[in-house]
Parts: C-alpha cells; sequence; structure tokens
C-alpha cells in the first residue's frame, strides 16, 4: 500500500497477525532475512539467506522472489545491505564474505569475494559506503576490512614485534581485536593482559565508532579512524570505554536504533538488554572521533528484559522502525512468538503468535510497521496491521456501521416494472427522435477502424452531395466554412452488397487553403 495515503494516527504502530507468507513449504532452511533499510524503496525488498549457499530476494509487493544469487558451497549465515541499497554482503559457513551488485544482471553480480581463517558469523557495511566491512568470525576475532585500497592489512602487536616476526605486509587482514589489545595493555601496563573473544560488533551511524559484545558480558567501544592518506597503511582502532552489562554471560547479537543513542543486546543469560550510550562529537574538520583523553562513551543499562516464566531464549532483537519498540523473537521448540515491549516505560506491549514452528529471526520494517520472522522451515511470516476501508471517501452514499441494522424498503424502491410497457415507451421515444440529415454516400469503412459499420452520431447537421469518382463535396450554406468535415470513400468488398455507411474523419478543417479550394 502506498505509505502517503496512510493515516498515521488512525493505524496501530505495532503488527497484529500475519499478513502474508513468503517461500511458503520450502524444502531449505532459512537462517535470517533483512529488508533494505535505506532509500526510496525501503523496505520493499527482504534478502533471505537460504541453508542451500544461496540468497533469495523477494518483492513484498508483488510478493514474488526477483533474484536468486548463488555464489557460496556452505550455508549462509549473516546479511546486510549497504546505505544506498545497491549492493548486498552475504557471510557464510564457507569462510567466504561475497559482495553483490544487484545493478548487475545475475551472471555479473557478484563483484568481490573475500576469503577468512575460518567461519563467518556476521558481517555488516559501514555507514555511508559499501567499501568498508566488519565481520564477526566463528572463531570469535572481529575485523575490519577495507576494499577501498584493494588489500586488507594486519596490524602486528608488541609480541611479533620482539620476536622479528614479519610487520604489516599486503592482502593480510587487519584484525581489530589485536590492536584493541595493544591498546588495552598501554592502559593497563600488564604486558600479558588482552581483551576477551568478540562474538558480536557493529558501526556505530557515525562510521567514527564501533562497538564489540564479548564473551565475558562486556561491552567495548572503540574509536575508528581511517588513515589520513590513501597510500598510508595504518588505521586507528583505539579501544575508549568498555562496560560489563550482563556480568560472565556471552552477548550473542547486538542492534543499533537509528539515532545510535541506544543498543539492545541479546546475552545468553536469557535476557534482552537496553543499553543507553553518549560518544563524543565528530570533529566538524575532518569528521573523526576526538583524540583528547577527556572525551569518553558512556554506556548504562536503562531496561532488561526475561521470562521469568519459562525462561525463554530469545532470537532475532532489534528496534521499531522509529525507535519506540524493542522487539525479540522467542527461541521455543514448538511455538513461534514475538515479544515487543514499549522502549520508555520497558513495558510488555503485545505477544504476536504465529504457526507452531521455531522462530530463527527476526526484523522490523524501517518505515511501516510490520514484522518479518523466519521459521526454521524456511516460510517468511509477514505481520501487518489491517488499514481501517473508509468507503464514503469513495462514494458519499455510503453509510458506515457499528453494528447490523434492519433496512426499511421505500414505497417503490423494488417494484417490478412491465417489460412490454418499457419496451413500447422505448420504441416512442426512439419514434419520435429528431431526424439527423445524413445522406447515404459511401460504403462502411474496415472493421479496423472502430466504425463496424454504423453512423457516427455527430452533433453538426451536415448536408452533402458527393460523387464516388470526382470525389466533389457541397456543404450546406447554413453552415459556413468553419463547420466543415472532410469526407472519405471507403470501399469494402465484403459489404457491397449491404447497405452503404458513412465514414467521417473527425478533423475539423480551419485553414485557408481548404475554404479557398472549395469555394472555387
Amino acid at each position: 500500500m502506498n505509505q502517503s495515503l496512510l493515516n498515521p494516527f488512525a493505524t496501530p504502530a505495532i503488527p497484529e497477525s500475519v499478513h502474508q507468507v513468503l517461500a511458503p513449504q520450502t524444502e531449505t532452511a532459512c537462517l535470517c532475512a533483512r529488508f533494505n533499510p535505506r532509500g526510496l524503496f525501503a523496505g520493499q525488498y527482504i534478502a533471505a539467506a537460504r541453508a542451500d549457499c544461496a540468497v533469495a530476494i523477494y518483492d513484498l509487493e508483488t510478493r514474488s522472489l526477483v533474484r536468486f544469487l548463488e555464489g557460496h558451497v556452505r550455508p549462509v549465515t549473516s546479511l546486510d545491505w549497504s546505505s544506498t541499497g545497491r549492493f548486498l554482503v552475504s557471510g557464510s559457513m564457507d569462510w567466504n564474505v561475497v559482495v553483490w551488485d544487484l545493478k548487475k544482471r545475475e551472471g555479473g553480480a557478484r563483484t568481490r569475494t573475500i576469503r577468512f581463517d575460518a567461519p563467518v558469523s556476521q558481517v555488516t557495511f559501514a555507514p555511508g559506503t559499501s567499501r568498508v566491512l566488519l565481520v564477526v568470525l566463528e572463531s570469535q576475532q572481529a575485523i575490519v576490512v577495507d576494499l577501498r585500497r584493494k588489500k586488507r592489512r594486519r596490524m602486528a602487536i608488541p609480541s611479533e614485534a620482539s620476536s622479528g616476526q614479519a610487520g604489516p605486509s599486503k592482502w593480510q587482514t587487519m584484525e581489530l581485536k589485536i590492536d584493541l589489545a595493544q591498546r588495552h595493555a598501554e592502559e593497563s601496563g600488564e604486558d600479558d593482559a588482552g581483551l576477551p573473544p568478540i562474538t558480536a560488533a557493529l558501526f556505530h551511524p557515525s562510521g567514527a565508532y564501533i562497538f564489540a559484545g564479548t564473551t565475558r558480558g562486556e561491552i567495548l567501544a572503540f574509536s575508528f579512524q581511517d588513515s589520513p592518506s590513501p597510500s598510508s597503511s595504518s588505521a586507528t582502532c583505539r579501544l575508549i570505554a568498555r562496560s560489563n552489562i550482563s556480568g560472565s554471560s556471552a552477548i550473542r547479537e547486538m542492534a543499533l536504533d537509528r539515532s545510535g543513542r541506544s543498543i539492545v543486546v541479546n546475552s545468553n543469560d536469557r535476557s534482552i538488554r537496553v543499553i543507553a550510550i553518549e560518544v563524543p562529537p565528530l570533529s566538524p574538520i575532518n569528521k573523526a572521533p576526538p583524540s583528547s583523553p577527556d572525551a569518553v562513551v558512556s554506556i548504562s543499562t536503562v531496561h532488561r528484559f526475561q521470562d521469568l516464566v519459562n525462561r525463554t531464549p530469545w532470537n532475532g532483537v532489534g528496534f521499531s522502525g522509529d525507535g519506540e519498540y524493542i522487539y525479540a523473537g522467542a527461541a521455543h521448540q514448538a511455538a513461534h512468538n514475538v515479544y515487543i515491549w514499549d522502549r520508555g516505560s520497558g513495558i510488555l506491549d503485545k505477544i504476536l503468535e504465529g504457526p507452531r514452528e521455531p522462530l530463527v529471526d527476526a526484523d522490523w520494517h524501517p518505515v511501516r510497521p510490520l514484522i518479518l520472522s523466519v521459521n526454521v522451515s524456511g516460510s517468511l511470516n509477514v505481520w501487518f496491521t489491517p488499514n481501517a476501508e473508509n468507503w464514503s471517501a469513495y462514494a458519499p452514499g455510503f453509510e458506515e456501521l457499528e453494528e447490523n441494522v434492519e433496512y426499511e424498503e421505500g414505497e417503490d424502491e423494488f417494484d417490478l416494472e412491465d417489460e412490454e410497457e418499457e419496451r413500447r415507451r422505448r420504441e416512442n421515444d426512439e419514434e419520435e427522435g429528431g431526424e439527423i440529415d445524413l445522406w447515404t454516400l459511401v460504403g462502411a469503412p474496415a472493421p479496423a477502424r472502430g466504425v463496424g459499420g454504423t453512423i457516427f452520431d455527430v452533433e453538426r447537421r451536415v448536408k452533402g452531395q458527393g460523387d464516388r469518382d470526382g470525389q466533389k463535396m457541397e456543404v450546406d450554406e447554413e453552415q459556413g466554412a468553419d463547420e466543415q468535415w472532410q469526407y472519405a470513400w471507403a470501399e469494402d468488398e465484403e459489404l457491397d452488397g449491404e447497405d452503404f455507411a458513412l465514414h467521417v474523419v473527425l478533423q475539423d478543417f480551419q485553414s485557408r487553403d481548404y475554404r479557398d479550394a472549395d469555394t472555387t
């Protein structure tokens, strides 16, 4: 439905029921799915990561499969759209990350393939560019990949430098945690101090900060600044804040709202936490994070949600499009439920109950109150809010009723009329009609012209005499030159034995040349 035609005050902000199911009853499991978040057609396309090593893209409006991308040899585990919606990145268990250009045809859609040393669990684009990626591996490493220089770099740690190993080299990965461990060792003063393994990571909407979750329940904040010169081989990734939010429970998932002020975190303790963050403003000159030690990132817990009765684990957490609600999919084995909380009050607002199949992922539409949930069988359920139909807007005669009412019939509303009397009255009206003074001139034109052997009911009264050979025409003196029509002869062998019909070229000649030729 057209977004501009929806009433924002009459439409609820939370979906209520399953509107449609994409890819129903497929034999291939689906591991995750994402709406395209930005652009003119935000939320119109859905990218689904399939277990058969492919990526399927569906059109939400037409409910059809529009692209089928094949480039992996193991199940696809993660997807992300670029800020423009043109590029799509996919990570897989085959240790590869593939960047797809959706503007090209299927044969040339794959633009880049990046190989890693472990299966990929998460991959995201940096805000504002499709050439910087943040990848999290199953080996619990976070890696920043810069494709703008067509190379990846690995930053050496002090232990490698002291042992005489090689420093930065071409075509190596720049591991985020190694550089952060070096920074952490400098701040703590302990040579063997290291950061815990990273299980989830994401970019701040500004692109200048990276937030990472660890196996020890900590959130780490890094400032990310690219090298000032394209020829330089160094990029700054510096630890600026850390906070323990879930004790010793590992962080599984994280999601940021559009403003970049809140993070929702899913941990192994089966709790969902809303974290408020405050980052220093960027430099107005180069849009880089401040280098002053006084500029710190504030991290604090605002809400904590959990199912105290059933101890439900969660799959797929995030914010609504406007950031007013928080959603999470329940990882039940025999249920398909989506929980929705109010962000301001922290109260559970609604529980959406779907088909009795396990839920593996969920995503909220960027603009409309729609939720996408993924079954373990591969079906994509789209939850929506029914829109009220205002029939009085189409015809003022429609009346909206709150309940059933008995209709009162008019005195002669449904009286049957005499068909014979109606037929005689119609014939009398035809006989009394005004005469049309049209002379039979030529045969009917070919049916291709849309005349069909009938006479046009022309408003103008025309008298004419014509000669079929000379095609001469005399115009009634009452008309004048401005009221003249052009007549054309049409021969039709099939209608030669039938009555002639008039074929009029509906073109009113007003030119002086025609009037001069007619008077001669």
